[in-house]
């Protein structure tokens, strides 16, 4: 969150041309973009981190987010983009599920709206942290979809 603020400074959104990759505090293999601007229904793919290889991720540049294969990382993240849309704010989706190849995955990830450059949100930023185990505990944390308010840390 510091870094999307340290980006937004006063404006409602950040804008994607101060973005850059090499600055994340994360990786961005790890990440994914959506442009929402003109695809308000069904965000296109503009980016896919190798991170979600398995999760077809690599031939899903420039197709719908509705397209992402089911019970995987890709598909619950980005799938969280019309919570991310409605709140205007960036939001934390985070839980346990099982991957269509059979593996737990355990997860923390995070939507962030940017603006191209203005003020309307044109592109959402997905990051996750995420590592696989044998089985997903007996009793997970249902999937949880956060809206961030402006002044959580």
């Amino acid at each position: 969150m510091i870094f999307w603020r340290s980006l937004r400074r006063v404006r409602g959104f950040p804008s994607m041309l101060d973005f850059r990759p090499e600055r994340l505090p994360f990786d961005w293999n790890d990440c994914f973009v959506l442009e929402v601007d003109g695809h308000r229904q069904d965000p296109l793919f503009d980016f896919v981190g190798a991170a979600f290889d398995l999760d077809g991720g690599g031939e899903l540049a420039g197709q719908p987010a509705s397209r992402a294969p089911g019970d995987t990382l890709l598909q619950r993240v980005s799938g969280a983009w019309p919570a991310c849309c409605d709140a205007g704010l960036p939001v934390q989706v985070s839980g346990g599920f099982r991957h269509r190849a059979g593996h737990a995955v355990l997860h923390r990830s995070v939507l962030l709206p940017f603006t191209r450059e203005g003020r309307r949100l044109d592109y959402l930023v997905g990051a996750t942290s995420h590592h696989t185990a044998a089985q997903v505990p007996e009793n997970p944390e249902p999937e949880a979809v956060t809206a961030i308010a402006d002044d959580d840390p």
